[in-house]
């Protein structure tokens, strides 16, 4: 059931960072697709952040409150941020505010989920005096890889049913003094489409 758990994490985490691009090309301004570099490379700045240092307010309050309410306060802050900022489609002030509190609720997730391991594997090889760290570390290993190639695929199966096309440049402009070319929108279904498999992973 653990490794379940950790596959269906992973395949959610990679479904995420597979669509960062299209997510900050057609989501966070709106139709901004000759714009997603610099727009992924703010957003991962600034929505992102609390990731890093955020272990550091973790570990007191895990030792204050435990790992089963550090989880579950984390993943209410993380539903909460990410339907927040999926409600925001296109307001980039309240998309990276609704992320970066998503990222917040996430460290304890993150960070804690695996540490149950170890509460799993003692009990089993005490009861059948085998070691199974080893199977058990492999068996997650290939969850974590085979996640990928889920994730690609129905986040692109996604893509195709939600009619996303290949990006046309329809003309070009200059912001802030640097030449941005012009893109024809989306479909509603498919930057929805979008939307959805970043925030709601």
């Amino acid at each position: 059931m653990f490794i379940i758990l950790i596959l269906v994490t992973e395949i959610l985490t990679n479904m995420r960072n597979i669509s960062l691009v299209h997510y900050s090309g057609w989501v966070v301004r709106g139709n901004a697709y000759g714009q997603f570099a610099d727009i992924q490379a703010k957003f991962q700045m600034i929505a992102l952040s609390p990731m890093g240092p955020g272990i550091l307010i973790l570990l007191p309050l895990m030792k204050k409150v435990g790992r089963r309410k550090c989880i579950w306060m984390g993943s209410i802050l993380t539903v909460f941020g990410s339907i927040f900022a999926f409600m925001n489609a296109g307001n980039s002030a309240m998309i990276y505010a609704g992320t970066a509190l998503a990222a917040i609720g996430n460290i304890a997730f993150s960070y804690v989920i695996l540490s149950y391991m170890g509460d799993i594997i003692d009990p089993v090889e005490w009861k059948t005096k085998v070691r199974c760290d080893g199977i058990t570390g492999g068996f997650t290993s290939a969850g974590m890889m085979f996640a990928v190639v889920i994730a690609q695929g129905l986040f692109n199966l996604g893509l195709m049913v939600s009619g996303y096309a290949q990006p046309q440049q329809i003309g070009s402009t200059v912001i802030d003094g640097k030449d941005v070319l012009l893109y024809a929108d989306q479909s509603a279904t498919a930057t929805g489409w979008i939307n959805a498999a970043y925030q709601g992973s």
